[in-house]
């Protein structure tokens, strides 16, 4: 836990944050630190998610104040629903926060981005982003020690794997790929541009990973 406070400090540490006058806050990895089952990972955070503003002061995980985002996992079996009925009654504050994580924790989950800098649009990091985390990235994936990796999105899918495919054509056929010697399997985005409905199927065919 120690090397992983540490690799968040120096993402938080962000020069190209520091640069560009970035006021809100990078979004780190949540649930289960140690040995995972399965992490998930997707391309980066936006201010959509509340932990990014510089008035907070808790947990920084993906996607903290987007609750249709849980909702399909809960749907398709990765969260426990109750959580996100808290969520829906009680609104997102320190205690269902910190209750998410347990449940991610509890069943063997990570979740984290590729960049971590969180923008203030929805566009794709530009590459220079990417240069500057992926190996952070690759330390915190070392730390964690994955066993299975759950990518989303075709760009982050291709940059974990060193593959040029399209959605379309790898789901006629789909087959684990590999990221190092971890098996990767990609699903679609589940909110924003993204599919749900198909993110939806696929991680419901994925629950076999927690076994």
């Amino acid at each position: 836990m120690h090397k992983l406070t540490s690799l968040y400090k120096r993402f938080d540490d962000c020069q190209l944050c520091r640069l560009s006058g970035n006021s809100l806050r990078h979004i780190l990895g949540g649930g289960k630190k140690k040995s995972p089952k399965v992490v998930f990972v997707f391309i980066n955070p936006t201010h959509t998610n509340i932990s990014s503003h510089s008035n907070w002061d808790g947990l920084r995980f993906p996607f903290i104040g987007v609750t249709h985002f849980w909702k399909i996992f809960a749907d398709s079996g990765w969260v426990a629903a109750e959580r996100v009925e808290d969520i829906k009654k009680h609104g997102w504050n320190v205690k269902t926060i910190k209750n998410l994580e347990d449940d991610l924790s509890d069943r063997g989950i990570y979740i984290t981005n590729l960049v971590k800098c969180t923008f203030p649009h929805g566009d794709y990091p530009e590459k220079k982003y990417f240069d500057y985390h992926l190996p952070l990235f690759e330390e915190e994936l070392s730390v964690v020690k994955a066993k299975a990796i759950v990518s989303f999105g075709t760009l982050t899918t291709n940059y974990l794997t060193g593959e040029n495919l399209t959605f379309k054509k790898y789901f006629e056929n789909p087959q684990p790929l590999v990221y190092g010697h971890i098996p990767v399997y990609p699903c679609y985005f589940p909110v924003g541009r993204g599919n749900p409905k198909l993110a939806r199927h696929v991680l419901s065919g994925l629950t076999n990973l927690l076994e």
